[in-house]
């Protein structure tokens, strides 16, 4: 059974019910991912929850979105949890997320914070969910070797470096020690699953029309811009999945801000740095993506809930999630451009990419019925184009009609 259709289900067995508030100390379940690292950093979140409000406390529950479901159905339905952007529609096109406008209103909550990633916080003008985490201001960049950079006699990339300068550098970063075609080093490595919308964004192509009426991606801009992409893999020179970083066995990596906090536990012998992808016909375009919090309908405290939803994207708490543990991309528009302006004398030396000062982002069009099945759909025949079996022209234009179908059920 689909997400959308599951969510239906379990809310024909919930009756919409809001309680009141208690003066008493209450217990709210907050259910999110826990992470093993940074290991003292949820609990030290709740206590300073806790401290500040001494009449709620917090029971941390790990959980994804099909706990999230199955919560729901079981009736024990969390306060405050997190899912992923790709299904927030479907929550709250079905009814399963409580409605947080009127709690914005009454707390005169500053939305001018708030990433401009309404896709997937608001739906028919009302607000459902909140930012977690997430590129919310640019979501993927580009870490790259600088001694690599140095020893091929290449400057050191900057945001306006332009596709043909990235072709060049992987041409020349790229290493076939036994001359058979076969590169032990790689100028690039990446996650086709994530980055392909990049291509076509900065390639001057789109997914969808803005009506969602047509799908683009047989269109001549998004063609042309994937097909740029797909020479440098049919020829070595690039390569998916992501690995061989942090061995020396690739000079380029695309990432994701979390995996900061990776490289810098790792204590790499190397100097490394991160940069924006390379600019396209478009200009540079990254991907923007929030995964919200929600608080499901029917919880027992929403307002208690929201409470916590408000502490997450404090400014306090938002620069220690960022800049102390580094454990998530900026949230608000205040510590992003913390993050923006700061430099520092070591790897990464700056977390600008991740920022969004230089570009723009666009959010994938999750707004599109059935998008995760789309989406995949897509993925799987992008990844037959980087195999060369196939035309990126022939890959998308046999499966137009199946998305389409999808799109428009």
């Amino acid at each position: 059974m689909k997400v959308g259709q599951l969510l239906y289900v379990v809310l024909l067995l919930c009756a919409v019910i809001v309680p009141p508030v208690s003066s008493e100390q209450v217990t709210i379940t907050v259910m999110c991912a826990l992470p093993a690292q940074p290991a003292d950093m949820m609990p030290e979140l709740v206590a300073r929850f806790e401290a500040v409000h001494p009449d709620i406390k917090v029971e941390l529950v790990a959980g994804d979105d099909t706990k999230v479901l199955t919560s729901i159905a079981s009736g024990l339905i969390p306060d405050a949890a997190t899912i992923n952007q790709n299904t927030s529609i479907n929550f709250y096109r079905s009814g399963g997320a409580y409605d947080l406008t009127e709690f914005i209103k009454e707390d005169h909550f500053d939305l001018s914070q708030i990433p401009p990633n309404y896709e997937s916080l608001m739906y028919d003008g009302r607000w459902y969910g909140m930012p977690n985490g997430g590129g919310a201001f640019a979501d993927l960049a580009i870490f790259y070797n600088r001694d690599m950079f140095s020893a091929a006699g290449l400057a050191y990339p900057t945001y306006s470096w332009t596709w043909t300068e990235f072709s060049t550098a992987v041409q020349r970063l790229s290493v076939d020690r036994q001359n058979d075609g076969v590169f032990e080093v790689l100028g690039f490595t990446f996650a086709s699953d994530v980055t392909w919308p990049v291509f076509v964004w900065s390639g001057g192509g789109e997914i969808f029309s803005t009506d969602r009426t047509a799908f683009m991606l047989t269109d001549t801009k998004a063609v042309n811009a994937l097909e740029f992409w797909a020479d440098l893999a049919r020829r070595g020179l690039i390569k998916y999945p992501v690995s061989g970083f942090t061995n020396q066995a690739a000079a380029m990596r695309q990432a994701a801000f979390l995996e900061t906090r990776t490289m810098l536990n790792q204590n790499l012998i190397f100097d490394w740095a991160i940069v924006e992808f390379p600019q396209g016909a478009a200009g540079a375009v990254n991907r923007r993506a929030t995964h919200p919090w929600i608080i499901p309908v029917n919880a027992e405290h929403p307002r208690e809930g929201w409470e916590w939803i408000k502490f997450w994207l404090s400014e306090e708490v938002q620069t220690d999630l960022v800049l102390r543990w580094n454990f998530r991309a900026p949230q608000t528009t205040v510590v992003a451009q913390k993050l923006a302006r700061l430099r520092l004398d070591k790897p990464p030396y700056s977390y600008a990419p991740f920022t969004g000062v230089n570009g723009t982002a666009n959010a994938l069009p999750i707004d599109v019925p059935n998008w995760p099945e789309i989406d995949g759909i897509i993925g799987a025949a992008i990844k037959t184009v980087w195999n060369g079996a196939q035309s990126v022209q022939a890959a998308m234009d046999g499966i137009a009609a199946k998305v389409m179908a999808l799109a428009h059920p």
